[in-house]
């Protein structure tokens, strides 16, 4: 390189590193670049392009920082995100950097950073074959499916006589992805095991076979609402509420369960017969409690469909609210909500409805309502799937129209006379103080001026009183109360801690009228158990 290619290309870093250092995510960090090559092919050669990008130690910073050494998030993000086109003859480079920043060797330095234990012997790999039976009873009739970390086998069960899914892990030989493929069956598993509603997929059986996992499911014969839907092929008013209602019921349930999908979209919605009869599939990227691999997973879907703050590895219930508005655009226009979302992901103000000729021939609550759905803010989104429903048929009896404060925890609405509330887990003792069944989630006690609420947590994660919040001068605010898993709150989109130590007390913060609260949180985990906080206008 002469000293004058040499000057430009530090020119060219310098310019380069000052939009960079402003990137919030990986993904807007990964447009910022595609951008750049763009203007940057018409004067550089791609050795001197290649050259900015190994020189800039901002980048690798950024990167570093972003994908939190994730160098699957920086693959599968270039990967699948289709505008990305120019960065993707440059993804070796990137990656290079990303695993010099981070002082790794491989490509899986995301979960060795996750501190995975690695299993004592190998997999043994699968090799199975049309007819092989499984566990006594399955017999594998053809593959269905086939992802990056596992494969789906239709199957017959001769003891039922019908027709199953069985999802099992991808073996490739590296002890690190195959150890991460085997732990998104067992989550999978454990999420869907607490799940049971007619729009979900149910789960039938898990058993390990070959050392490996293996997750048995209904078998959901159908077309999925991606190859369903289409610009020229979409719903009207009518299905689409219909559609709808059994989206949002099914969503509400999941929310229940203290469950975030994280990954709702077309794709991931199967129409077995009419669009009154769907199927929630894909609970491999959900969160459950803390059963996920690690708070920093990115999970990330093409087209408009992931919440902002989760391309930030944040995420809540209304992550999934803003995936149901970006469904709710898509079977009405055919369209994926990215083409309403400029600038996406970062985005500050909803979607751009205006734009979209079809959606002025319809019902005008639809648009409110994909509107609200999509607020770049989690707090001023729905508080329910199910309030969306209500909103689009007209119902004014939403969560957020209340008259007194009320607490939102695992499905359950509970509003309160006083100005003091104290959550924390329902002990043994509180139980049988109270009556209490087993199997109740929530418990609530009033007295005098405090309303306690209790939380039946099995694993004992939160403590006996963990939080409290209250009013004070018309204002309403938060206290850890010395818990032993501290607590969050999400504001902008990042989850801000309360708490001081074990047994002291933290410091109020002021929540206003509305509030996402995580009762107990851990910064690789993120959120224990989400709840909503409401007060009247």
């Amino acid at each position: 390189m002469t000293h004058n290619e040499s000057d430009k290309v530090k020119l060219v870093i310098e310019l380069l590193e000052k939009e960079v250092k402003n990137s919030i995510s990986i993904f807007h960090l990964l447009i910022i670049l595609e951008s750049w090559l763009t203007k940057l092919e018409e004067s550089l050669t791609p050795q001197e392009i290649e050259a900015v990008l190994t020189s800039s130690q901002v980048l690798a910073q950024q990167l570093q920082r972003l994908s939190f050494c994730r160098v699957d998030v920086l693959l599968k993000a270039v990967t699948k995100d289709p505008r990305l086109v120019k960065l993707r003859n440059y993804l070796n480079v990137l990656t290079s950097i990303l695993q010099k920043a981070c002082g790794i060797q491989t490509t899986q330095a995301s979960i060795a950073s996750a501190e995975v234990v690695l299993p004592t012997t190998p997999y043994t790999t699968i090799s199975y074959k049309t007819g092989d039976v499984l566990r006594g009873r399955y017999m594998l009739i053809a593959i269905v499916g086939e992802g990056g970390m596992g494969v789906v086998w239709q199957a017959k069960d001769t003891g039922q006589g019908i027709d199953v899914a069985i999802k099992v892990p991808k073996i490739t030989g590296n002890p690190v992805k195959d150890e991460v493929n085997v732990r998104k069956i067992n989550i999978e598993a454990e999420v869907l095991k607490n799940l049971n509603h007619p729009n979900i997929v149910r789960f039938i059986d898990f058993f390990v076979e070959n050392n490996v996992p293996h997750l048995v499911m209904e078998y959901v014969k159908g077309l999925s609402l991606e190859s369903l839907v289409k610009p020229d092929n979409v719903l009207d008013e009518k299905e689409s509420k219909e559609f709808f209602k059994r989206l949002a019921d099914a969503v509400d349930h999941i929310h229940s369960r203290n469950v975030v999908h994280r990954d709702l979209k077309p794709k991931n919605i199967v129409v077995v017969s009419t669009v009154e009869n769907i199927k929630v599939l894909d609970f491999g990227t959900a969160k459950f409690f803390h059963s996920q691999l690690e708070f920093g997973e990115g999970i990330y879907s093409p087209g408009g469909y992931t919440a902002p703050e989760q391309l930030k590895f944040m995420y809540s219930p209304q992550s999934d609210i803003w995936s149901l508005g970006g469904i709710l655009f898509y079977v009405l226009t055919g369209l994926h909500p990215i083409t309403v979302l400029p600038g996406y992901p970062n985005v500050s103000t909803p979607p751009q409805l205006e734009k979209v000729p079809r959606l002025k021939d319809l019902d005008p609550r639809f648009a409110k309502v994909i509107r609200k759905a999509m607020d770049p803010d989690p707090v001023n989104r729905y508080l329910r799937a199910s309030d969306m429903i209500k909103d689009l048929l007209g119902e004014k009896n939403l969560s957020e129209n209340t008259k007194k404060p009320k607490i939102i925890v695992l499905g359950k609405e509970i509003e309160v006379d006083t100005d003091r509330i104290v959550i924390g887990r329902l002990t043994e003792d509180i139980r049988e103080s109270m009556d209490v069944s087993i199997e109740d989630d929530v418990a609530v006690v009033v007295e005098k001026d405090n309303t306690y609420i209790y939380i039946n947590d099995r694993n004992a994660y939160i403590s006996k009183q963990h939080a409290e919040i209250f009013k004070q001068r018309k204002q309403w605010y938060i206290r850890d109360l010395g818990s032993l898993n501290k607590t969050a709150v999400l504001i902008n989109g990042q989850w801000v801690v309360v708490h001081k130590a074990y047994k002291q007390p933290s410091q109020p913060l002021e929540i206003g009228k509305r509030a996402i609260i995580a009762i107990g949180y851990n910064e690789r985990y993120g959120p224990y158990i989400t709840i909503m906080f409401i007060a009247p206008k």
